[in-house]
């Protein structure tokens, strides 16, 4: 039996192959077209046709996302056409299948490696992979971070990672303060202005484009607050002239660039010892005219 093969579209290919009762058919672009077999039998005479009828559709082609991506990362991609497609995700021969999603899709990428992202129409083509690798993200910096932990506000202030991990630049950022500078590297400068909270944190940086940032290490700052000093007296409050009496100062952990005591009036008193000191020991002078007077502090910091 011999075959003779056509359609009724020019634009479908129809390729013989070694039998005589089948062929190949390629079609162009999207539509219902019809193939027809019509076979006569050379020995007996006998004849027919058949027809068969193809619906066309045009693969799904994926956009957007991106070629590369840090672990723990999203990214969402779009098709076209749009509307509602499957979704088949192929990682380490395993597949995911996300069945009739309507609009863009999301996936994270939660273990490194490359990923084949396909999308199709509900029965019909698969087209081409969206091919994304995604890129381990880089530990913690195992080094610590030195700098002052208490601050002056509006005075600049250094910190440092105390060692860089192998094939990764720290990259710092700062809460209730900013950078001076680069925010790369080893060490920052930094002021802190406003009411806080404050901190300093660092991150590590792979080098390779995609620049994946690791958890960070994070160092909380307090500003100094000078208010919380208070000077602590000899019980009573009432003292005799002539007499020695030890104040002392608390600093609430503040150490001071310099501290000078003082009396109001100045002929109130003189000091013993201790001034410079947080601990002061004076001696209250004969006053004939009021016998009130104020003992002073004057605390210097930054």
């Amino acid at each position: 039996t011999s075959v003779l093969w056509s359609t009724n579209d020019p634009s479908v290919q129809l390729s013989y192959t070694p039998h005589r009762n089948e062929i190949m058919v390629k079609a162009s672009q999207s539509g219902t077209f019809e193939i027809r077999a019509e076979y006569v039998n050379t020995l007996l005479g006998c004849e027919g046709s058949a027809r068969f009828e193809i619906n066309v559709t045009s693969p799904v082609i994926v956009t957007g996302g991106a070629d590369t991506v840090c672990t723990g990362s999203s990214l969402t991609f779009s098709s076209i056409p749009g509307g509602i497609n499957n979704w088949t995700v192929v990682y380490n021969n395993n597949t995911q299948n996300y069945n009739n999603v309507n609009g863009p899709f999301t996936h994270t990428f939660n273990t490194a490696g490359t990923y084949a992202i396909y999308a199709s129409k509900p029965g019909g083509c698969m087209g081409d992979a969206k091919i994304v690798k995604a890129v381990k993200v880089p530990d913690a910096p195992t080094g610590s971070i030195t700098g002052p932990d208490k601050v002056c506000q509006l005075i600049p202030q250094t910190y440092s990672l105390s060692s860089i991990d192998s094939g990764t630049i720290p990259v710092w950022e700062v809460t209730g303060g900013t950078i001076q500078g680069s925010n790369t590297g080893q060490s920052i400068t930094v002021i802190f202005t406003g009411a806080g909270p404050f901190s300093v944190s660092v991150r590590n940086r792979s080098l390779d484009p995609v620049g994946c940032l690791s958890p960070p290490v994070t160092l909380p700052v307090e500003a100094f607050n000078m208010g919380s000093i208070t000077v602590t007296p000899p019980s009573g409050g009432l003292y005799c002239p002539s007499s020695n009496q030890t104040f002392t100062a608390n600093l609430n952990g503040i150490v001071p660039d310099s501290m000078e005591w003082s009396f109001s009036p100045s002929n109130f008193g003189s000091f013993v010892s201790g001034q410079g000191t947080s601990s002061v020991t004076v001696n209250f002078n004969e006053i004939s005219t009021n016998p009130n007077g104020v003992l002073q502090l004057k605390i210097v910091k930054c």
